[in-house]
C-alpha cells in the first residue's frame, strides 16, 4: 500500500516525524518497499525535501504544508512526534481542507487534471488560459445581466 505513495510524500512524512541519517533513511525507504525504477529518484527527490544539518537530513521548513496530519502510515507515536516538531504557525493542508469543507464557496474553483507526460510550464500555462476563461465568462455574463 505505501509503494503506490510517491517517493516524495513518504520522505515529506518520513522526515516530518524525525531527522534521519541518510543511510538510515535509505535503510527504512527500502525496509518499506520501494520499486526498482524509483531507487534512482530517491537521492534526487531527497535533495529537494530535505537540508542537511550535522549530517543529518531535515525536511525544509517550506514543505510542513505538504504533511497530512493524518497519514495512513503514521502510527499514533508517529503522529504524536510529527505534531510535536511541526512549527507551531504552521496550518497544514488537512486543516485548510477542512475549513474549505464548511467554508461556503464564493468562487467557481478552475480545476487542471494532472497529466504525467505535460511540463509544469504547459501545466502553468493552462491554468492561466482557464482563469482568463472564467473571467472572460463571467464579465460577459455580468454584461448580459446589467442589460
Amino acid at each position: 500500500e505505501i509503494m503506490k505513495k510517491t517517493i516524495r510524500e513518504r520522505l515529506i512524512h518520513l522526515l516530518a516525524v524525525r531527522p534521519y541519517k541518510k543511510p538510515e533513511l535509505f535503510l527504512r525507504m527500502y525496509k518499506d518497499g520501494v520499486q526498482e525504477k524509483a531507487k534512482k529518484n530517491i537521492v534526487v527527490v531527497l535533495r529537494e525535501v530535505s537540508e542537511c544539518k550535522n549530517k543529518v537530513l531535515e525536511l525544509k521548513g517550506t514543505l510542513w504544508i505538504d504533511v497530512c496530519e493524518d497519514w495512513p502510515f503514521y502510527s499514533e507515536l508517529d503522529k504524536a512526534k510529527m505534531r510535536k516538531r511541526q512549527p507551531q504557525n504552521l496550518v497544514s493542508k488537512s486543516a485548510i481542507k477542512r475549513e474549505s469543507d464548511v467554508a461556503i464557496k464564493r468562487e467557481p474553483e478552475v480545476s487542471i487534471k494532472r497529466d504525467p507526460d505535460m511540463s509544469f510550464k504547459q501545466e502553468y500555462d493552462m491554468g492561466v488560459k482557464q482563469e482568463y476563461d472564467l473571467a472572460i465568462k463571467q464579465e460577459s455574463d455580468l454584461a448580459i445581466k446589467q442589460e
